[in-house]
């Protein structure tokens, strides 16, 4: 069976149901109006002045500018200073290895023309540990005490001076005959055989 829209009671049911439709329609319009208002005076409290933004926005690439040629300076001025320090760390270590070989060396008794080799070959061995100067896991001037008693370093030592008791000097170190401390013939001996020009 067909609706038939002029019957009453479907005509109340239609008109019933577009009310309701409405009403919905309605409240939420209303609600959308008011929102709408919101919006519009809060963004009235908060018009932009154009020449404002600009000015601001000048400002803003101004502060940008000066922020990026500070931190480029202050870039430049930490490598500058990097690489003084690092200078200066490679001179102090190389005075402290240094003047410590060269003490450790004269102590040791290395000759002095032997001094520049002996510190050349012990030079790349050491390193600055704590402030302090050391080869290995030794102190400086002990591990040169060390190499200057090895086969190595005993070829850079000094040979002890041959003076001193019973030293023959120059005269081919033969053998004293006669005693000086003996009787007068006994040192005329002794004196002869040392000094064989008087001997005459």
């Amino acid at each position: 069976m067909p609706l038939d829209r002029n019957d009453p009671e479907v005509k109340a049911l239609l008109e019933e149901a577009a009310a309701e439709a409405t009403e919905a329609l309605s409240a939420k319009n209303k609600e959308l109006l008011a929102e709408l208002r919101q919006a519009k005076a809060k963004a009235k409290g908060s018009e932009i002045d154009p020449e404002e933004h600009a000015r601001l926005q000048t400002q803003v690439e101004e502060l940008t500018g000066k922020l990026d040629k500070v931190t480029k300076d202050s870039t430049r001025q930490i490598e500058k200073l990097t690489k003084d320090l690092t200078d200066k760390e490679g001179a102090l270590t190389q005075h402290l290895i240094d003047g410590g070989l060269s003490t450790a060396l004269a102590k040791a008794g290395v000759a002095p023309h032997f001094m520049d080799a002996a510190k050349a070959m012990l030079r790349g061995q050491a390193a600055i540990k704590d402030g302090a100067a050391v080869i290995g896991d030794k102190p400086l001037a002990d591990h040169v005490t060390e190499w200057a008693g090895t086969d190595q370093g005993k070829h850079f030592i000094t040979a002890p001076a041959n003076s001193g008791g019973g030293g023959q000097g120059g005269n081919g170190g033969g053998k004293t005959s006669g005693n000086l401390g003996g009787t007068r013939e006994e040192r005329v001996a002794a004196l002869k055989a040392q000094f064989p020009e008087l001997a005459g």
